[in-house]
This record gives structure tokens, C-alpha cells and sequence, in this order.
């Protein structure tokens, strides 16, 4: 089996160095901004020599993984391509939801076969419990063989995996962004409107968490017209009303709540049986007409 090399081993890395570790996977080399780093990393996957020389590490693996931050991504790829390194082995991925694989366009020029290989996942601390792949699905675009290498890789792990335009990464990564990111937004905006009524900040975590996770069940099993609920659902002006008045303290989550209310109407509008001079009446009621 191919040594893998880790260059960047922060929080993805490690948690991807050590999954492809528990699936016998060799991990020759890692890196990190500081040694510390790196050796935290290598003893939290098991193995892996730690360094902050990143030629030193490629020169080592026989599968390169760019877990770097997106904007370093191309800076590392030409420092890369400027070593005496024979590339014509060596499988290059980058872990980037944004960017295609011709960022690594230096060492595919060299011969490198390149991919990008994006972990559809959140990954909030280098130390991962078995099985955070687990039917995980990662995202792959570039050099056809590479790929074929990577779908190897995401089985062993537990992961899925799909295909990608090169073209089609900005508006895949924003997809991921809403999923993830605003969403953590959108519930840190629901606890601001709860300690309005004078509950502190952990109180009204406690108090909603319960429905969101009811919430994103139903999502799944489910359609999501019919996971959405409430009084949008019911067509409910008065209560609505209400709400719009009650976050006049809260002008920009009010707006978050004036969007995404008309975004939940043209949702539900075909099929929730509300005639539609009620939907009229609910547009006009946001658009404060």
C-alpha cells in the first residue's frame, strides 16, 4: 500500500491521517506549522514522522494530502514544484471545497497526478472518534486516476464519494457553507432572540437544542416541505405579525427572519393547501406593504 504523506496536519489532516491509519493505511510523514504541532498530530494518528519541512515530507509519500488552509494552497504547490523531487509516482490532493484541482497545476506539470478530495464534514478538534467517515461523502475532481486512488482511500475510511465539475466548486463549497456555517448562524440567532426574555445564553442553548435536533430528523425522514412546521405552515397573519413586531429590538435578525419566512413561503406554497390570497397576504405582511 501507498505511503501517505500529510502536509498541513492541523485539524482535518490529523482527523484524516488517523482514520486512513485505523484503515491500515501507512502514514509516512506529517507537518505543521510548528514541531509541537506536528508531533500533537502524529502521536493523536499513531504514526507519522512530524516536521515542519514540507519538500522533506513530500519526498517521503507516495500520496501527497494538502490539508492547508485554501489560501495557501497554490503557494505550497509552487514551493512544492521547486524542489529536486522526481513527481511522476506521486498523487497530489488538495482537502479544498473551493478550489479545483488546477491549483496543484505546478506539480501536475511535473507529472504529479492531482485531484481535489473535499470531506463533506466539520471537523472542530484534531482528536476524531472511529468512524467520523462513516457514510461521510467526499467530493472529487481532477486527474482520473487520482480519483480512482482516492474512492480506494474513502471506502476503506466508511466514506462516499461523488464527482465534481472543476467549474461547479464555488457554488458546491457555498452549499456546504449554508449547510454548515449558517446554520450555526441561524441557531445563535434563535438563542440572541431567547435571552430577550431573560434567559442567559446556556438556558436558551438548552431550551431550543432539543428542537433542532427533532427538527433536522424530520429533515431526514421526511421531505423538507413537510419537516417545515409552524405558522408559516398554517398560514398563521396574526402570528406572524407579532413575531415581526417583537424583533423590531433585534433589526438585523429580524431581517434573517423576513427572508428566510418568504423563502419558506415559495417552499410550501404549491402544497400546503393555503389559498392564495393568505400567501398574498403573508408576502405583503413581510414586504411591509
Amino acid at each position: 500500500m501507498k505511503k501517505i504523506s500529510i502536509i498541513g496536519a492541523g485539524r482535518l489532516g490529523t482527523c484524516l491521517g488517523a482514520a486512513l491509519f485505523r484503515a491500515n493505511y501507512s502514514i509516512a510523514s506529517l507537518t505543521a506549522q510548528t514541531l509541537q504541532e506536528a508531533e500533537e498530530s502524529s502521536r493523536i494518528i499513531g504514526q507519522g514522522k512530524p516536521g515542519t519541512d514540507n519538500i522533506r515530507a513530500a519526498e517521503m509519500g507516495e500520496i501527497i494530502l494538502l490539508t492547508v488552509p485554501d489560501d495557501i494552497i497554490e503557494k505550497t504547490a509552487k514551493e512544492l514544484s521547486k524542489a529536486a523531487l522526481s513527481w511522476k509516482n506521486k498523487q497530489v490532493f488538495h482537502c479544498s471545497g473551493l478550489h479545483s484541482s488546477h491549483v496543484l497545476k505546478p506539480l501536475a506539470e511535473l507529472g504529479a497526478e492531482t485531484a481535489s478530495f473535499h470531506p463533506i464534514q466539520t471537523f472542530s478538534s484534531k482528536k476524531s472518534e472511529p468512524g467520523l467517515f462513516n457514510d461521510i461523502y467526499v467530493s472529487l475532481e481532477g486527474n482520473q486516476r487520482a480519483q480512482k486512488t482516492a474512492e480506494d482511500m474513502i471506502t476503506k475510511i466508511g466514506g462516499r464519494f461523488f464527482s465534481i465539475r472543476a467549474e461547479d466548486k464555488p457554488l458546491y463549497h457555498s452549499a456546504c457553507s449554508i449547510a454548515s456555517n449558517l446554520m450555526v448562524i441561524l441557531f445563535d440567532s434563535a438563542i440572541k432572540v431567547l435571552e430577550q426574555t431573560g434567559k442567559n445564553e446556556r438556558e436558551s442553548f438548552e431550551i431550543l437544542f432539543p428542537l433542532i435536533q427533532r427538527t433536522l430528523q424530520n429533515v431526514k425522514e421526511f421531505s423538507i416541505p413537510q419537516a417545515l412546521t409552524g405558522p408559516v405552515r398554517r398560514g398563521d397573519i396574526d402570528t406572524i405579525t407579532q413575531q415581526l413586531q417583537s424583533l423590531r429590538v433585534l433589526p438585523e435578525i429580524r431581517s434573517i427572519y423576513i427572508q428566510l419566512t418568504s423563502r419558506a413561503l415559495d417552499l410550501i406554497e404549491k402544497e400546503s393547501g393555503l389559498s392564495a390570497q393568505r400567501i398574498r397576504k403573508l408576502r405583503d405582511l413581510l414586504e411591509e406593504k
